[in-house]
């Protein structure tokens, strides 16, 4: 048995709305979003299940960098594609 305290992963809050209206005043640009962050917020985005990134295609998302710790934790790029 190891005792250490839990990992900052899935802990922080992000203001969604608040991201992506900074990303809607410049269309077309790449900013980094998040980091330390579950990949599946990538397919969150470009789907639009996050309402804030409504509708479906407005927004691109990707991710990179997993670390090692946590191990699904990764950086969030996303922008705003205006479809």
């Amino acid at each position: 048995m190891k005792w250490e305290k839990p990992t900052e992963h899935g802990l922080a809050r992000h203001n969604w709305l608040e991201i992506a209206h900074e990303l809607k005043e410049h269309p077309g640009e790449w900013a980094l979003v998040a980091e330390n962050i579950a990949r599946t917020y990538v397919t969150h985005i470009k789907r639009g299940k996050i309402k804030a990134f409504s509708p479906p295609g407005a927004f691109e998302a990707i991710s990179r960098g997993y670390g090692e710790e946590p191990a699904r934790a990764a950086k969030l790029y996303a922008r705003y594609t205006g479809k």
